[in-house]
């Protein structure tokens, strides 16, 4: 039976464990009726572990949680990279560092992501919300592999940790008179391997893994169809569903000559043949090809190139000033365009999809996602000068009546139909001659006013 005891100003709960033992331990109770409630709680929960209801805990406390995290990455997750990183990086470091996996508890994990928050990234940035989301994630997935294998028989803590909320972002994505440029551009700097990675995403919607995994034995020219099977070096994709998409004409150039111009087994492979690397620097390809087609450009960068001359100054028009110092015969100008991802492609193949009148099931069926509104809210953008175009369609006036801003024409006098021509006509003044022009109180006003 469970009863409390008090040695100096603590009071200690002393139950039976699933193994029939005593146990004492010191509360944080203030009384002696919260210690006994405590008290009977332990034991209450011993009984279940003992009659099968619970998991017993295990003597080890399940063992260090870094022990724990390195046989889920080898197990589970040989040869990923990018998960290797983010354990090496995050979860076999302080304070996980020691930790049994029975004390990883919600809290602990809270208090691990209230820090994280509050770090600097390797950019001098904070962690987002999304980050911190991906992490509780990655917390998550470790227990419940653990939970699966009989590793870990306790509770899945990550469960218990609220998500952070995602403020959702206005997202940027390639114009339809923007992609042939950019094309074009990718082709004569950096080949058709790149300008089909490019295409890929633009015109199939494959993401950055799906495009390096991307075997040519997955295309069939012949039958204008491609199977998306592989991301990365993996032989899954996300979702875990294969997909069979057809090619579109315009893909088809590009896929045919970045096929021909390797011996290598993948459509876009890298510069020795193999697999392009996880790391490789799309995004920074993509900026470079808009700028030099004149695509998306939102500044200039002007610098002076001559010998110790640090003069730098970002401007929106493309003619630079002269340097304070040299002149502008130094002056070398560098254009700035939009920061698009890799996987804005993507985002810019469901919303191309859209602007074409594409309906929504099929554009889903494209963008392979098991929610039609994560393709309506999240990757279909809207152009503004589309929402411009839409808007206009409605007139609530009749032609011929001028709107509250058409009072005056264009040579300064009052348009027809306006309220000052109205006024003109009915020979009212509208103008205010001072306070002499106010008229007099009526009779009846000067009896109210003296009443």
């Amino acid at each position: 039976m469970a009863f409390t005891i008090k040695r100096g100003d603590a009071w200690y709960a002393a139950w039976l464990d699933a193994s029939g033992r005593r146990q004492r331990k010191a509360t944080t109770a203030r009384t002696k009726a919260e210690a006994q409630r405590l008290a009977e709680e332990l034991e209450h929960a011993a009984e279940r572990q003992h009659l099968g209801l619970a998991p017993t805990m295990p003597a080890d406390r399940g063992g260090l949680w870094t022990d724990l995290v390195r046989w889920c990455a080898r197990e589970f997750h040989a040869g990923d990279q990018q998960w290797g990183s983010r354990a090496e990086h995050h979860l076999l470091v302080a304070p996980f560092v020691g930790v049994k996996v029975a004390d990883v508890t919600p809290e602990f994990i809270e208090r691990w992501l209230t820090a994280k928050a509050k770090e600097k990234t390797a950019r001098g940035d904070v962690y987002s919300p999304s980050t911190l989301n991906g992490l509780r994630a990655h917390v998550s997935g470790i227990l419940t592999k653990a939970r699966r294998a009989g590793k870990w028989r306790g509770m899945n803590a990550a469960r218990d940790v609220e998500k952070r909320r995602v403020p959702r972002k206005v997202y940027d994505f390639l114009r339809p008179h923007e992609v042939a440029p950019t094309i074009r551009v990718a082709v004569e700097m950096y080949g058709e391997t790149i300008a089909c990675a490019f295409a890929l995403a633009l015109y199939a919607g494959l993401r950055r893994g799906e495009v390096m995994g991307l075997r040519k034995n997955d295309v069939d020219l012949v039958d204008g169809t491609l199977v998306i099977r592989r991301s990365h070096g993996k032989n899954r994709v996300k979702g875990g569903a294969e997909a069979k998409l057809p090619i579109h004409p315009e893909l088809r150039p590009l896929l045919e000559a970045s096929m021909a111009s390797t011996d290598s087994d993948f459509v876009c492979p890298g510069e020795d043949g193999e697999r392009m690397t996880p790391h490789l620097d799309l995004e920074g390809r993509l900026r470079t090809c808009m700028a030099a087609a004149r695509v998306g450009i939102t500044s200039w960068s002007h610098c002076c190139r001559a010998w110790h001359c640090r003069h730098r100054v970002a401007t929106k028009e493309e003619v630079a000033p002269p340097c304070p110092t040299h002149g502008s015969t130094r002056m070398h100008s560098t254009a700035r365009s939009r920061r698009l991802s890799f996987h804005d492609l993507r985002r810019s193949c469901a919303s191309l999809l859209a602007a074409a009148g594409v309906s929504q099931p099929i554009a889903t069926k494209v963008m392979r996602h098991t929610d039609p509104k994560l393709t309506a809210n999240v990757y279909t953008v809207v152009d503004v000068e589309t929402l411009r175009a839409e808007m206009e369609r409605v007139r609530l006036l009749p032609p011929g009546v001028p709107t509250m801003t058409q009072d005056v024409d264009e040579n300064g006098t009052s348009a027809p139909g306006s309220r000052a021509a109205v006024a003109s006509s009915r020979g009212e003044n509208r103008e205010w001659l001072g306070p002499g022009s106010n008229r007099e109180p009526t009779d009846y006003e000067t009896v109210a006013l003296t009443s």
